[in-house]
């Protein structure tokens, strides 16, 4: 892929097929791989992302609202717009050092400025300058976003729903308000998709929408002995080959489980057991203080996130990964993070929190072990009793892992994008929703 140029003068002069927009930071990777699909299928395609976002590998078909040339004129200097650089100016200073950032989006979304009303100003220069015909909205926050474009262009909406947004882990005054748009906007949408059956199941029971095509969050399938020769995780670590890695990667973050997650390896009984935290966070620090106070420090090691396609060359180096999500809301109940199927893309084993589409891919192919993580001792328990059953090891394991991986890849995902868009784009116009004209601030 090439990387881009520091301005592109001539976007606006470019009918894309398809315009993707997302806040993702970085972003996410399955966005980039519908993005890459599409592409492959024939589409013209550029995602869409604020100022400052930056994206594994600056693929060209990534577009930064910087590099967007619009005079600063013919952006409206209002209310929310210094409501938004002020929420971009905190967000990373505050994030740094621990701050509670639910509670700084609550204070901003619900007193000061709409979340409406907040992406579309974030968004402003590419609604003037983007042209397209389908627009795709990644997550909730995204949707008024798309919705505007298309109402200005007669173009057509894709909502992926990447979870269901407004029953995360928020204050009940943010879900209020994320449900209220959520209902007002979703039939505004051509099509919905999202990330596996239960999520479908809820968005159409709860919205009355047609239930929603599932592409789930697969990785792209690889060859089990494809991956690369560099470091691996016992050497990056610096410990010997008889240790048992038991691997969570990904952001450390609230509402994760982590602080048991890593209590826990107080209680293990296996004395070659040793937990990697892989990723960065919020959490960081805290998690640190944490092992350092419960004399931890010779089995529980942390590694900096690394950049999406270096990730799996590390996973692959684990013995089994972990997934300690407790069902604090709903959208963590019915949750597939993208770590369920990089453990499964990489060979790796899992154990895991007992939510129900997890449990189902795991029960399914035999790959692991689903349980209590309430507490730091049940994760412990869970921890114990995989290792000591015998059919979580030896060629039985890793023939089911094999076929796991070749089911869940993103090859069988791609087709049922790529037949959505294809007939999003060509839908007649007597059978689209109503589109209501959403103005930009």
């Amino acid at each position: 892929m090439s990387t881009p140029n520091a301005t592109r003068p001539n976007i606006s002069k470019k009918i894309f097929d398809v315009v993707m927009f997302t806040s993702d930071d970085p972003i996410d990777r399955r966005i980039l791989l519908e993005a890459e699909s599409l592409i492959d299928a024939g589409y013209s395609v550029i995602i869409v992302i604020p100022e400052g976002n930056l994206s594994c590998g600056n693929p060209d078909f990534v577009i930064r609202m910087n590099e967007l040339r619009v005079s600063t004129q013919k952006i409206n200097k209002n209310f929310s717009s210094k409501i938004i650089n002020t929420y971009r100016i905190l967000r990373p200073v505050l994030q740094k050092i621990g701050f509670n950032i639910t509670l700084l989006r609550s204070i901003f979304w619900s007193l000061l400025v709409s979340p409406e009303d907040l992406y579309l100003g974030l968004f402003e220069p590419a609604l003037k300058v983007v042209r397209g015909r389908v627009f795709v909205a990644h997550d909730l926050p995204m949707l008024p976003v798309a919705l505007a474009a298309a109402a200005q262009q007669n173009g057509r909406v894709v909502f992926d729903s990447h979870e269901l947004f407004a029953e995360q882990d928020l204050f009940i005054s943010e879900r209020r308000v994320w449900r209220r748009l959520e209902t007002r906007l979703i039939k505004q949408a051509d099509r919905v998709i999202t990330v596996n059956q239960s999520i479908a199941a809820e968005l159409a029971r709860r919205y009355a929408i047609p239930v929603p095509e599932v592409i789930a969050n697969c990785e792209r399938w690889r060859p089990h002995d494809a991956f690369s020769q560099g470091p691996t995780l016992r050497e990056l670590i610096g410990v010997n080959a008889d240790r048992r890695i038991i691997l969570f990667q990904g952001g450390l973050l609230p509402n994760r489980n982590l602080a048991n997650l890593v209590r826990a390896m107080a209680h293990v009984q296996s004395s070659r057991a040793i937990l990697v935290l892989l990723g960065d966070g919020p959490l960081k620090i805290s998690l640190r203080r944490i092992v350092e106070r419960e004399n931890l420090n010779n089995c529980v090691f942390f590694l900096d996130a690394v950049p999406q396609d270096q990730l799996l060359e590390l996973t692959r180096g684990a013995d089994v990964g972990i997934i300690p999500y407790r069902a604090s809301c709903l959208n963590t109940y019915l949750c597939t993070p993208n770590k369920l199927y990089e453990f499964i893309m990489a060979r790796l084993p899992i154990i895991a929190a007992d939510l129900p589409e997890i449990r189902v891919v795991i029960e399914r192919y035999g790959i692991g072990r689903v349980g209590d993580v309430d507490s730091a001792t049940s994760i412990a328990k869970l921890i114990d009793s995989f290792f000591s059953r015998t059919s979580q090891t030896g060629p039985e394991l890793a023939a089911r892992l094999e076929h796991a991986a070749d089911e869940l890849c993103w090859e069988r995902e791609a087709p049922k994008l790529v037949a959505t868009i294809r007939v999003v784009s060509t839908r007649p116009e007597s059978q689209r929703p109503g589109f209501v004209r959403h103005d930009v601030v």
